[in-house]
């Protein structure tokens, strides 16, 4: 990840004429790096997590972090 466009971000050479053609392909090649590093992530994180990769998504992660957040205020139910 180190000095991709994950860390430094999508970035220009010049602001003085964003239309320019420079521009454009300096943009779009920014763009396809990051498309194949996020599919690289992608890839090895569905290798590392394997069937539990499906058990992962925001509304899963949101309830167990509620849950955690109860738990720790002492707010939890006893059940």
């Amino acid at each position: 990840m180190a000095n991709t466009v994950l860390e430094q971000g999508f970035t220009v050479p010049s602001i003085s004429n964003l239309s320019s053609e420079h521009v454009h392909y300096h943009l779009v090649e920014q763009y396809q790096q990051f498309l194949a590093l996020k599919a690289t992530q992608a890839e090895l994180c569905r290798r590392n997590m394997g069937d539990e990769l499906k058990y992962m998504g925001t509304a899963t992660v949101v309830r167990d972090i509620d849950y955690m957040a109860k738990a720790l205020d002492g707010s939890l139910s006893p059940m």
